[in-house]
């Protein structure tokens, strides 16, 4: 095959948008400690209030996360859980099936910690769910779900998900 054929073909196939772009948060994938992981996912209508929408796992099971702002200062926070009832539904309800809710914090490349980006900004290096792993722990979801505490809180970006 001739270099033009050949250079042709090269501009003609398909490449991911995303390709050369830095991956969105909304689409970010991350890795944590002792087999969790964390994937993002775009906002849905259901989740209007929420800024961002993930799914935290663990071997085959997945709870259910999503992220909004606090009021001044602005910081995110996260709010974890695994089928909660929807309606009016009491306080302990809710607390027997949330595994977390506290601060989440964006690392850069180059450690400075700061709030998770919007869902269309570029994704956050490393992710930092501050006092995940106690907080999991201590959760009536721990023993429910045959759930270990991760050692560690920090989810580092692993890949972009289609």
């Amino acid at each position: 095959m001739g270099k033009s054929v050949a250079f042709l073909l090269l501009v003609l196939s398909p490449i991911p948008a995303w390709a050369d772009a830095p991956c969105p948060q909304e689409k970010a994938v991350y890795t944590g400690a002792d087999g969790y992981g964390m994937t993002f996912k775009p906002v849905d209508s259901d989740a209007a209030s929420a800024t961002h929408r993930f799914d935290l796992l663990k071997d085959k099971t997945a709870l259910t996360g999503y992220m909004m702002e606090s009021e001044e200062p602005v910081r995110s926070i996260a709010h974890v859980e695994k089928d909660c009832p929807e309606g009016d539904v009491t306080g302990d309800d809710i607390a027997a099936c949330t595994a977390y809710e506290g601060y989440v914090y964006a690392i850069s490349a180059d450690g400075k910690a700061g709030n998770l980006p919007a869902a269309k900004e570029p994704a956050a290096a490393s992710i930092l769910l501050s006092g995940l792993g106690p907080s999991l722990a201590a959760s009536p979801l721990a023993e429910k779900l045959k759930l270990s505490a991760p050692s560690a809180d920090l989810f580092t970006f692993k890949e972009c998900a289609p």
